[in-house]
């Protein structure tokens, strides 16, 4: 949950199931797979600075093995995911209320966004707190590095 609401990170959805955390010093891709655990890359995680590895292990979870996902399809399968249909309508939205504005001098809504337009991308849908699902060889990474 720090990566959603702490400013120093960015958590960028590229479609229900993929999205990519991105810090000043690094970032990752990631997935939430049908049980709701987050997987990523084990090669993308050893490239984290210490405190980031130090971090997720504390979050870490026994691995269902279950790495479905459209981070999977698109990093594995070469497949483009589907946008996020929330982000759509909201984007939409908000074009409506701007053609309406420069046309007719007032915006058709007036109630703002849940989330700042240019961020939309940041914005949590799911706000239910995610497990992190790494291989048992997360650990002994870990491990092997103290």
């Amino acid at each position: 949950m720090r990566y959603f609401y702490d400013p120093r990170y960015l958590c960028e959805f590229h479609s229900e199931t993929y999205g990519t955390i991105r810090a000043r010093e690094f970032d990752f891709a990631f997935g939430i797979n049908p049980n709701g655990k987050v997987v990523a890359w084990l090669g993308d995680l050893e490239k984290l600075p210490a405190s980031e590895q130090q971090y997720l292990l504390s979050e870490n979870t026994e691995s269902d093995g279950n790495i479905t996902s459209e981070f999977y399809d698109a990093q594995i399968n070469c497949i483009f995911t589907s946008p996020i249909r929330e982000i759509e309508i909201i984007l939409l939205k908000t074009k409506v209320s701007e053609i309406f504005q420069d046309r007719f001098g007032f915006a058709l809504f007036l109630h703002a966004p849940l989330c700042d337009t240019r961020r939309l991308k940041s914005c949590p849908l799911n706000q239910t707190k995610l497990s992190i699902q790494w291989s048992a060889s997360v650990s002994s990474m870990t491990k092997s590095r103290s």
